[in-house]
């Protein structure tokens, strides 16, 4: 037989429950400064103006040294290991490369001055370089200025063309599949496009600089949202962790942000400065392994690492 509760116990207990919910889900995010890769410089390990950092799946660290015109290696706890580059027009050779991404297998460079995009062993050994001046269809290179690189789960490589403010999304055969953002897209109109992160779910997520926002799309180029829109200013960098949390390099407030995949501010910090924990115009922000956060500090020369932690909201009062 099935037993029956007077109406106010059943009516408090589900009051009870969901209050019990409600603090167990509330989270508060923090950062805690953890250490410094690099130092102003032309050595070894050393940077001038990083714009870009990628971790592949091992920790590997890899930085867009642009001001030197190069890539570095670093290992998992920023212990420096090699570098490939220099300025020239060659094989391995770059001019103010601007954008980095790792898979594991390998690594791939947007050269901007040379209007390329090389691709890389993960131990920076030069496999093939595809030449954005490629013509897809006569007077149409395939892009301008690359700027960001993002790799979607099915390999498919997405290019952030700054000067042609659009994404160009190529196959692994090398075939261009999509453009998107551009004059004709409406409200997902890009104005110089930087970072971009490909989400688990196939959705884009680009740097819409020149408009200060987060520009969201799905895999085919079909605008979503936008986060971020008043709030930030000329971000350059986006990157997302396994909760779909959205982070952001917030260049032009030298801060870094956090938001929730649709666009709930979740966490603020930084401030310009020269100090641990400041910035000065950070271009670029990686996650890795759902608690490190890597930091492009790029004009005072080196990476920030911060661990980030959650803390239920009932055990922090």
């Amino acid at each position: 037989m099935a037993s029956v509760y007077p109406l106010q116990i059943v009516f408090s207990l589900a009051l009870i429950m969901s209050c019990a919910a409600q603090s167990l889900s509330a989270q508060t995010l923090t950062l805690s400064f953890e250490t410094v890769i690099g130092a102003q410089g032309n050595g070894a390990g050393q940077m001038i103006q990083p714009s870009n950092v990628a971790v592949d799946p091992s920790g590997n660290i890899y930085v867009a040294d642009t001001g030197n015109s190069r890539i570095l290696l670093f290992d998992r706890s920023g212990r420096y290991l090699r570098q490939i580059g220099g300025f020239g027009f060659g094989a391995g050779q770059f001019g103010r490369p601007q954008g980095v991404a790792a898979t594991g297998l390998d690594v791939f460079v947007a050269d901007f001055q040379n209007r390329s995009v090389q691709r890389f062993d993960r131990v920076l050994n030069h496999v093939g370089t595809l030449s954005g001046d490629q013509a897809i269809r006569p007077e149409t290179p395939i892009f301008a200025r690359p700027w960001g690189l993002g790799i979607s789960g099915l390999g498919d490589i997405f290019i952030t063309d700054n000067d042609r403010e659009e994404v160009v999304r190529m196959t692994t055969s090398g075939e261009v599949a999509a453009r998107f953002g551009g004059f004709s897209d409406g409200s997902g109109r890009l104005r110089e496009p930087t970072g971009i992160e490909v989400g688990r779910d196939g959705q884009v997520y680009v740097a819409d600089t020149g408009n200060s926002r987060i520009a969201v799309y799905d895999s085919f180029g079909g605008f979503l949202r936008e986060i971020g829109s008043g709030y930030l200013s000329f971000p350059r960098g986006v990157s997302l962790d396994g909760a779909a949390r959205v982070f952001v390099a917030d260049t032009g407030n030298s801060r870094m942000v956090i938001f929730s995949d649709q666009g709930e501010l979740l966490l603020s910090y930084g401030a310009e400065g020269s100090g641990i924990g400041s910035f000065d115009g950070p271009s670029d922000i990686a996650v890795f392994d759902e608690k490190s956060v890597l930091v492009a500090d790029t004009e005072n020369h080196r990476i920030q690492v911060f661990l980030l932690s959650e803390i239920s909201d009932h055990l922090a009062k």
